[in-house]
């Protein structure tokens, strides 16, 4: 008996799957996993078969256009299981879930044929190992030992890099392996794309190396995942499906028995949570941590200069590091030469048309600039709201920083450093920069590094800020040779003297206490209902539905729910956007309950709504 009817997901925000009859054409050749051409809301598009079946609750069905996977199917067992439970904890579809499984030119209707392979199977008890090992020598000789001994074996080992800078960087560690790699970057063509997916699947013994979306590619024989930098933010995905490479990771190495290793300066809170609830493997640096001199100026006891960013202390030991010929590094952690510009006369702020921001002054490019979106204009001569003529713009940037250097350092070659710059500036004395100058933590060393205003990093509106604080001291301190200066309100905080003395252990007992006494994640999630559109007034209507939708569907239950509130940028691209916000111990049986929620709801259009699970 043939099956008559295919079960099929398509990769949309909508819950599938859904009933297709299969023609007596194909129901010789048709199987799970495969991807299929089908009509779906009258355009044909790319679906994947995900069941088999004889009859369908539903009495007339279109039919299954066409087989696209000639040969073996293109999705495994094993990728029908991962992106369901992706679907079901991050609260996409199972649709969008399993079409990331797919490089690019598989998730359209196009036909193809995958070779077969000779699988090789994994039978070693598998384990999960951090690696916090500050010194960038000894950690690569660590890990090409680890991969050498994998590969020796004919398994294949997949590398995660958060970035393309970082994979770059990898690559060049892995010279030695050369003939093994196969790298997965943007941008590339399609066709070397799909030839790399091919390779890595039907063959063994390979290192695969790319960032976040390697972590779905089907890899024959995989024994070991390795994820470098694993606390940075990019391997969460900001687009619909919203998930994070990490979970992802996690389960795959559960599903298929392999190996983890995550490598960084400072793991994330939830992964160290992780570690010692499952008793994993730490590996802290045996080495003798570099001596790094800690300055910790209590800015309630100096004046600062030079636009109320420097200290007398910092001042001073700035200018003996100059006097010997030394190198020096400010953290500013803010773009451009002014923050903002309005006119003096009316108080009128120069915003972003399309954002819900200041634009900022770029003096490089002498445009006003939106952080965000960048939108880019010229600085209007006149003000557009009383006419007068007198604009100023006000708030320091790393470019306005450096120009006010200049005056007090006038000797001292003085550069700055932001995201759009390229090499870092080693011609320069003085180097004023963003957070974007971590890129560089494994290369850099400076003689002095700065901090001009830690508590502005640590005051910010998100529960994992302290994390962040310790990442960027971490970071800071791997790029200074002699002395890290922090000027603070808050010499005492534990962040600060943790990450200068190394104490992991230390930091991460304070944080989770604190995270355990806030219900903050890993102990609580918070699960976040975005809505944006064009229509204020429409997003705010519908917002507030279904804010009395899920008080009435989890009334006398412990789940927190917070009013419709407009999110920290209300405006961006064109778009307002509104956020419910949920707090839960578990998300899986809660998005459920939402997703029938938004189902049954009035749906406005031009309104989208997007889950995302923290």
């Amino acid at each position: 008996m043939y099956p008559k009817v295919a079960k099929v997901i398509v990769a949309l925000p909508v819950e599938g799957p859904f009933d297709y009859s299969v023609t007596e054409r194909l129901q010789k050749n048709i199987a799970i996993g495969q991807r299929v051409k089908v009509m779906f809301n009258r355009k044909i598009i790319m679906g994947m078969v995900v069941g088999l079946g004889d009859k369908s609750d539903f009495p007339k069905l279109n039919p299954v256009l066409d087989i696209l996977d000639r040969g073996m199917p293109i999705l495994d067992a094993d990728a029908l299981i991962l992106s369901k439970k992706m679907a079901d904890f991050f609260g996409c579809s199972w649709g969008e879930a399993l079409a990331i499984h797919l490089p690019r030119p598989l998730r359209k209707t196009s036909f193809f044929e995958l070779p077969h392979a000779l699988p090789v199977l994994n039978i070693a008890s598998p384990s999960n190992t951090i690696l916090c090992e500050p010194d960038t020598v000894t950690r690569w000789d660590y890990l090409r030992l680890k991969i050498k001994s994998v590969i020796d074996d004919r398994k294949s080992v997949l590398i995660l890099a958060p970035d393309a800078f970082v994979l770059k960087a990898a690559v060049k560690e892995l010279k030695t392996f050369k003939d093994k790699l196969i790298i997965f970057k943007k941008p590339v063509a399609v066709k070397k794309d799909l030839a790399s997916w091919v390779k890595a699947t039907t063959t063994s013994g390979n290192i695969v190396i790319g960032t976040r979306s390697a972590v779905f590619t089907p890899i024959n024989a995989l024994s070991l995942i390795i994820m470098l930098d694993e606390e940075n933010e990019a391997y969460k995905e900001e687009q619909p499906p919203h998930y994070h490479a990490r979970s992802v990771v996690l389960w795959r190495s559960e599903l298929i028995k392999c190996d983890t290793l995550f490598v960084g300066l400072s793991p994330s809170v939830d992964l160290w949570y992780l570690a010692h609830k499952n008793n994993w493997n730490i590996e802290l640096s045996k080495l003798t941590p570099r001596p790094v001199n800690l300055q910790l100026v209590d800015q309630s006891n100096y004046k600062r200069l030079y636009e109320n960013m420097i200290s007398f202390p910092l001042q001073s030991e700035m200018q003996k590091v100059l006097k010997a010929g030394g190198k020096i590094l400010l953290f500013m952690n803010r773009r451009g030469f002014a923050t903002v510009t309005k006119c003096n006369h009316c108080g009128f702020t120069l915003k972003c048309p399309r954002c819900s921001v200041n634009l900022t002054y770029m003096y490089s490019k002498k445009k006003l600039v939106c952080r965000f979106c960048e939108h880019k204009e010229d600085v209007p001569k006149i003000c557009s709201s009383c006419g007068s003529d007198y604009l100023r713009s006000t708030g320091a940037g790393v470019e306005k920083f450096q120009s006010s250097l200049a005056l007090f350092f006038s000797t001292a070659r003085i550069g700055y450093y932001d995201k759009e710059s390229e090499g870092y500036p080693n011609e320069y004395d003085i180097v004023v920069a963003t957070q974007a100058v971590l890129r560089w933590k494994d290369e850099v060393r400076v003689d002095l590094c700065a901090i001009l205003d830690i508590d502005a990093e640590m005051n910010r509106f998100d529960h994992a800020s302290s994390h962040k604080v310790f990442s960027l001291l971490m970071g800071l301190r791997q790029m200074t040779a002699n002395t890290l200066c922090v000027q603070t309100h808050m010499p005492g905080n534990y962040v600060i003297d943790c990450a200068v003395k190394l104490d992991w252990g230390t930091f991460y007992q304070q944080e989770l206490l604190q995270r355990k006494e806030m219900n903050f994640p890993p102990y609580k999630h918070f699960i976040s209902i975005g809505l944006r559109g064009l229509d204020e007034d429409a997003i705010l209507k519908q917002s507030v539905e279904l804010y009395n939708a899920f008080q009435k569907i989890w009334e006398g239950q412990a789940i927190e729910i917070f009013e419709p509130q407009p999110e920290m940028i209300a405006k961006l691209r064109d778009q307002y956007r509104y956020t419910i916000m949920l707090r839960t111990e578990d998300p899986a049986p809660i998005l459920k309950d939402i997703k029938s929620v938004l189902k049954a709801g009035k749906h406005r259009r031009g309104i989208v709504v997007t889950l995302e699970v923290v």
